[in-house]
């Protein structure tokens, strides 16, 4: 009987332990289609909230100016950002993840303009 009793008791009291879930205060800036406004498509958020939540953890996210992103971050009223360009300044105060989206840019331009290949690739080598 003893046992059944402290078995009860050590679950009774694990309960509350399991059950808080830990959320997480995030911000990002508009940034179509990886964040976006609340009910438009948002890969980086939506991606994010799922890896955490398989951890058990739940995220509250906003969506803001780019400047009260990193404010926030700063000043301790934002947990972090689910998506944000790594650079020197910024690893300065912030911890980064390992990768998990990519993005490349490209320059565009209407065919027979002067913006072609082989004018950027010559500008590129000019740094």
């Amino acid at each position: 009987m003893k046992k059944i009793y402290l078995f009860s008791l050590l679950i009774f009291f694990s309960l509350p332990i399991n059950a808080q879930q830990k959320r997480l205060k995030l911000s990002s800036d508009i940034w179509p289609p990886f964040t976006d406004i609340k009910n438009n498509t948002a890969f980086a958020i939506d991606l994010v909230k799922l890896a955490l939540s398989r951890s058990g953890i739940s995220i509250e996210n906003e969506i803001t100016e780019f400047d009260q992103v990193l404010e926030g971050i700063k000043n301790g009223e934002i947990d972090g950002s689910a998506a944000l360009w790594k650079d020197k300044e910024r690893e300065q105060f912030l911890s980064f993840s390992e990768p998990y989206l990519q993005n490349q840019l490209i320059l565009v331009g209407r065919k027979g303009s002067e913006i072609n290949y082989s004018s950027w690739s010559e500008l590129k080598g000019k740094k």
